[in-house]
């Protein structure tokens, strides 16, 4: 999907412009009855900070630098392009047959929502993840599940929306 560059060739606009090239894949490997793997990992938070104006000025209102907010701005348009793949995935009938997979802060960390089941891995210690730590975490398995059903069906969670760009 990318041509040249790592960094800062077409695949820039990936995320910032278009979703087409992912939907493209997608609905390619669909009509050819192969499975599909999506890494998507566009550049959105890092350089260039250049989410819309509106994003900004939200932003610039809780922070006294303005890089801070653009950057700020970019996280949240990030956010908005994952809600739009999951709504192709609906859109298109293939959610119930995709796994999700989701980096939560911490880079060494990772959780994985498949089917209903939180898995729970520490990457750095554990990077085959071969030991799901969820079992032990039961406070942690709940607040995830709860944020992650909460952004899936909002309408099932009273006070928290699902923000559409």
């Amino acid at each position: 999907m990318t041509k040249g560059q790592r960094h800062g060739d077409e695949g820039l606009a990936i995320g910032r412009k278009t979703m087409e090239p992912v939907y493209e894949f997608v609905r390619r490997c669909r009509g050819e009855g192969k499975p599909f793997f999506v890494w998507y990992a566009p550049m959105l938070p890092h350089d260039p900070h250049d989410p819309s104006q509106e994003l900004v000025e939200h932003y610039s209102s809780k922070t006294e630098s303005v890089h801070v907010a653009r950057y700020w701005g970019n996280v949240e348009r990030f956010d908005h392009t994952v809600g739009e793949l999951l709504d192709f995935l609906d859109v298109e009938k293939l959610s119930a047959d995709t796994l999700w997979e989701e980096r939560l802060g911490d880079p060494e960390s990772q959780a994985r929502y498949e089917r209903g089941e939180i898995e729970l891995f520490d990457v750095a210690a554990d990077p085959a993840e071969t030991t799901n730590l969820a079992v032990g975490q039961p406070r942690l398995v709940r607040d995830l599940r709860t944020s992650l059903d909460a952004w899936w069906h909002p309408r099932n969670t009273p006070g928290v929306p699902r923000q559409k760009q």
